[in-house]
């Protein structure tokens, strides 16, 4: 299935897709667990970050979004490790489109891979609080990559995905910058570190 092909689901239908591939996803993760060997692998740390994001996909009323978040990781192995985050996201309207802003408040769990040492792809799927003229929740998902600089410096860049299920009226009427059930995304540049 193709990311064109993806982007013209129906809200119910990205719902569904997210909800198997997050489960898939654990399932793989907890099973590849429960084979693994190492058991000083098995460590958590947590951590913080700050994001600066581009509009990607069906936010062209929108300028550059800044935001931050908290994210929990729990290595599984020296390759596979599982994480929770939740943060905040900013996007300013452009004055052409009037004022206001859209705020966004992501809850997602995940998966890292790493297939080298320090480098890493990942997948996280969840929900999204969105508030900005109104107020909805939506299935987010994201995925990207990584580099691990040393056990807690993480420069991360990913495509950040929304489910829009209904109207979204950002700004000064009448600007309906997400339409109905369409989804919206941007790319965003990570740079956190672990506490522990």
């Amino acid at each position: 299935m193709s990311v064109k092909t993806l982007l013209h689901l129906s809200y119910n239908q990205k719902s569904i897709i997210m909800k198997k591939l997050f489960l898939i996803l654990t399932l793989m993760g907890f099973s590849y667990a429960g084979f693994c060997q190492d058991a000083a692998a098995r460590t958590f740390k947590f951590g913080g970050g700050i994001e600066v994001a581009a509009p990607a996909n069906n936010m062209a009323a929108y300028a550059i979004g800044v935001g931050a978040d908290l994210l929990g990781h729990y290595g599984l192995s020296d390759q596979i490790a599982l994480t929770v985050d939740a943060g905040y996201m900013g996007f300013f309207v452009k004055k052409s489109y009037g004022d206001g802003t859209l705020s966004i408040i992501p809850i997602r769990g995940g998966i890292r891979y790493y297939p080298i040492q320090h480098v890493y792809v990942s997948g996280r799927a969840g929900v999204g609080i969105m508030t900005g003229g109104t107020s909805t929740t939506s299935v987010a998902f994201a995925f990207g990559g990584g580099y691990m600089v040393d056990n807690k410096l993480d420069l991360g860049l990913a495509y950040e995905g929304y489910g829009g299920p209904k109207d979204q009226v950002i700004g000064t009427y009448p600007y309906t910058v997400v339409k109905k059930g369409a989804s919206f995304g941007y790319v965003g540049l990570r740079l956190g570190y672990f506490f522990k």
